[in-house]
């Protein structure tokens, strides 16, 4: 039985798993989520400007933990120790965590709003792109949604730029890189042709 349930949450037992060591990220005034439709629009552009193909959300999260220098333990351990888990972090517990972060990234269920949102309290990622993913993901590739503009290399955002000795990243004439990444390799596949 889901420990929240009758207190105003969905309840997701298929979702919750791992995640029910800690309380959901809605109830702690600081982790409240704020969305803004005027956020959500500047972060999205139409599919046919930019990309053929849409990241998943298991990818995006898992470009933006590697962009952050964490492997997958690493970011279950830190979950397990935040301050308001609700159960000791034990390797039982770590191991369960990281078990359900690695189903996620390879194309498992997603995490839920506030799951992520506990998440983020490890490394950064912007809450609205992973959930427009998820969106797209659900509804498919010709659902007419706007896709978020990600860069390939570390997964970074219009609201959630790398941050260089200049300055915050911004976009190259490769609308999947920005400037702290290196430019894609180009490879025969691309339609162009490689000087032999």
């Amino acid at each position: 039985m889901d420990r929240w349930a009758g207190q105003g949450l969905p309840s997701t037992p298929a979702l919750a798993g791992p995640f029910s060591l800690l309380p959901p990220a809605d109830r702690h005034p600081r982790f409240r989520l704020r969305f803004s439709a005027a956020r959500k629009a500047a972060a999205m552009t139409e599919p046919s400007q930019l990309f053929p193909a849409v990241l998943s959300p298991g990818a995006y999260l898992a470009l933006r933990r590697a962009a952050a220098g964490l492997s997958v333990d690493d970011v279950a351990r830190q979950l397990a120790m935040l301050p308001w888990a609700l159960v000791p972090a034990t390797p039982a517990a770590v191991a369960l965590l990281a078990a359900r972060l690695r189903d996620a990234e390879g194309g498992g269920a997603p995490f839920t709003a506030p799951q992520a949102a506990l998440i983020r309290n490890v490394f950064r990622f912007d809450l609205d792109v992973y959930l427009a993913l998820i969106d797209l993901a659900a509804a498919g590739p010709g659902s007419g949604l706007p896709v978020p503009q990600i860069c390939t290399g570390c997964g970074c955002t219009w609201h959630d730029a790398c941050e260089t000795e200049e300055g915050p990243c911004a976009w190259t004439a490769d609308p999947h890189r920005c400037t702290a990444c290196p430019p894609a390799p180009v490879t025969a596949g691309d339609g162009l042709e490689l000087a032999s």
